[in-house]
């Protein structure tokens, strides 16, 4: 496991178990902040801290563990590691932030929206083929 994938499978499992940062923050009885620093490239939490934030997901270390062998947590780390080291992600939020009340979203808005969608599809995708793979294990052990 890389340092640097930590943050991102807790963030793949918070988002397979459809649960939002301030969700998981008022479970976690923490600031939505500490939430979203938790889920950034190379987070390096206490070991009680990292068990606090799985039980307010409902998950175990087993969870995490696939969420780290998930080729997922890879790509959402390198997106975001991607997006902080050339600036565009905080020149991304500044320029979200300064055109909410416009009535066209601005075309970064809609990249973005549309990427959240397409990750989405893709999370989705992946979370059937493994209900499908674990229906057809259970059957043949029958």
């Amino acid at each position: 496991m890389r340092l640097e994938d930590l943050g991102p499978a807790l963030k793949r499992l918070r988002v397979s178990k459809g649960l939002t940062q301030e969700a998981v923050a008022v479970k976690f009885g923490r600031q939505v902040q500490t939430v979203s620093r938790l889920e950034q490239p190379g987070s390096n939490p206490q070991v009680t801290t990292l068990l606090r934030y799985l039980s307010a997901l409902d998950a175990d270390l087993s969870d995490l563990q696939q969420a780290l062998d998930d080729p997922l947590t890879r790509e959402i780390r390198e997106d975001d590691e991607r997006l902080e080291s050339d600036g565009t992600y905080r020149e991304l939020v500044r320029g979200m932030l300064s055109d909410l009340g416009g009535e066209q979203p601005m075309p970064e808005v809609k990249a973005v929206l549309d990427r959240i969608d397409d990750l989405d599809r893709r999370l989705k995708r992946v979370e059937a083929s493994r209900r499908a793979k674990a229906v057809s294990n259970g059957g043949d052990q029958g």
